[in-house]
């Protein structure tokens, strides 16, 4: 483990100011070539006012994790292509009601451009959610502004962007909801700001397709998975080492997503 002893103020708790500090250069690193700790990032900053033992624990094995993997980084690779426009396609997740106290969903998407990770998120949602689908259809229309924005990015380069874009979806509720117009009793309550989806797949610059929840690399975004899970995601993400991840048996690299 790396060696940094938890600081604790004259109450007895963990002292906020170090806290904050550690958090808060994880969020940076996070936000510039760590996709892999958005998940763990985001709870721990959930605790920026009251961190307890089990937050600064937690901290302390992400820094750890950080630093033994700290070979990994971003590719920016350009796949064997020969046409002369490229391919946007995102992986997007939902994790339904999982803030104990606000019971608002999480968030989580990936998005590709031509095979390399140029935008993540992890984020809680605005509002509470009453389903699984309605969590999975709110981050659906999240996920559609970030890539109608890069669509219009490149675009504005001049470079051509294959239509429609894709989006891998594993929640099939949320894509019906996305691909019909037909509102029942249990859906005519959602916002109209997130059927922004369904108009991208009517103009014919989205599709959303199904993909199986073991597929879906958005799942490190919103969840705690297990290690073999997790590592699997992060190398189709990220640079990995060719010797591969590091040891799973050692204390200090364990990662739960």
């Amino acid at each position: 483990m790396v060696s940094i002893k938890m600081k604790k103020n004259e109450k007895g708790a963990i002292e906020p100011s170090k806290y904050r500090s550690l958090v808060g250069k994880a969020l940076y690193l996070n936000k510039i070539s760590r996709p892999d700790i958005s998940n763990q990032v985001r709870e721990l900053s959930q605790h920026f006012d009251n961190p307890g033992e089990d937050q600064w624990k937690q901290l302390l094995q992400l820094i750890s994790y950080l630093k033994a993997t700290r070979e990994m980084g971003l590719v920016m690779k350009v796949e064997d292509n020969d046409s002369e426009s490229c391919r946007i396609e995102c992986f997007v997740d939902s994790d339904f009601a999982t803030d104990t106290e606000s019971r608002r969903s999480t968030t989580g998407y990936l998005v590709f451009v031509d095979g390399a990770l140029v935008s993540w998120k992890s984020k809680r949602q605005g509002s509470v959610t009453l389903s699984s689908t309605e969590a999975e259809y709110v981050a659906l229309s999240q996920v559609a502004c970030e890539m109608k924005f890069v669509h219009s990015l490149l675009s504005e380069m001049g470079i051509k962007v294959d239509t429609p874009m894709i989006v891998h979806e594993d929640n099939q509720g949320a894509i019906f909801l996305a691909k019909n117009e037909a509102l029942g009793q249990r859906t005519k309550h959602i916002d109209t700001r997130y059927h922004f989806t369904r108009e991208l797949i009517q103009l014919g610059l989205l599709n959303v397709v199904y993909i199986k929840s073991e597929e879906n690399m958005a799942d490190t975004m919103t969840k705690n998975l297990n290690e073999k899970l997790f590592w699997r995601h992060t190398g189709k993400m990220m640079s990995i080492e060719q010797n591969g991840p590091p040891d799973e048996s050692r204390e200090d690299v364990k990662h739960d997503g």
